[in-house]
């Protein structure tokens, strides 16, 4: 069975200032909106990614350090910022 590989996910802030979660893996890429930081988690979720990295501009809006303690507690996915 061939590996399905590594689903990265990423929080960034798009051209219109709002939040967007790119999704990459081997075989596909899907970016979405996210209406609120309230909607984060919920999206993490149902991704469900290996990796989750934060754009460190993202930091102030969506409550960097608190944000990414929550992402490795309550759904145990590894999280940095970049």
């Amino acid at each position: 069975m061939e590996k399905e590989g590594i689903k990265l996910l990423t929080l960034f802030e798009g051209d219109d200032k709002e939040i967007k979660c790119g999704l990459a893996s081997r075989y596909f890429k899907r970016i979405s909106h996210i209406p609120s930081k309230e909607d984060i988690l919920p999206e993490i979720e149902k991704l469900k990614p290996d990796v989750v990295v934060i754009d460190i501009d993202m930091y102030d809006r969506i409550g960097g350090i608190d944000t990414l303690n929550l992402i490795r507690d309550r759904l145990d996915v590894n999280t940095w910022f970049e």
